[in-house]
């Protein structure tokens, strides 16, 4: 597991006690992003961009844990049918903010769904030709790195096998690897000679099939 560092916590209580009752998760989270978004362009905030390194849903999704233990509450206001659910800082935040409490929180991704488009094809209808990497990428004109990307998404669609790309000893290497490990950096970290995209394009095959 990744973790963010330990103040982002602090960050993201000290402005929800600075809006307390007034903003809900996706806002809050565009805020501390520095987002250009309308919805927070105008706002003034004392941590406004205070976690612009962390991509929005990343944000996000620590505003939501920091809701799953209890550090927030979130509360509808107004009236049926337009109730908002709005951020509050728990008698165990404001404790947090008091002590300076050290919380670590995931960094946690939106997964993006995978879907066949026509790029991908061409690129499958050439490796099948071709069988190498380099070579789709020339014919095509195409980056080395767009042509893993296809392939690496056609087995996550479960369309091609990673033997189809790598030897099935190499295969066997990453899945030993991997057990146990969900972050393609904590593989890598063990087989510094294997590639990135050898490694995600086994373990987006093997996520498919759980």
């Amino acid at each position: 597991m990744e973790y963010a560092g330990k103040e982002i916590a602090l960050v993201i209580l000290e402005t929800a006690r600075e809006f307390d009752g007034k903003i809900g998760i996706g806002k809050m989270a565009l805020l501390l992003k520095g987002s250009e978004s309308k919805l927070v362009r105008n706002i003034e905030a004392g941590f406004k961009s205070g976690i612009f390194w962390h991509p929005t849903d990343a944000v996000e999704n620590f505003i939501k844990q920091m809701v799953q233990k209890g550090f927030l509450e979130v509360r509808n206001i107004g009236f049926y049918p337009q109730l908002r659910p709005v951020l509050y800082v728990s008698d165990k935040g404001k404790k947090a903010i008091e002590e300076k409490a050290e919380i670590l929180l995931e960094i946690l991704r939106k997964e993006k769904e995978v879907k066949l488009n026509e790029p991908m094809e061409m690129t499958l209808e050439a490796f099948s030709r071709l069988k190498s990497i380099e070579a789709v990428a020339k014919e095509r004109g195409l980056a080395v790195s767009t042509v893993w990307k296809h392939l690496i998404d056609l087995a996550a669609l479960g369309i091609i096998k990673p033997e189809a790309v790598i030897s099935l000893e190499l295969k066997e290497k990453i899945l030993n690897a991997a057990k146990g490990r969900s972050k393609v950096g904590e593989v890598k970290a063990l087989l510094p000679d294997v590639s990135y995209e050898e490694i995600r394009l086994v373990m987006m095959a093997e996520r498919r099939k759980e």
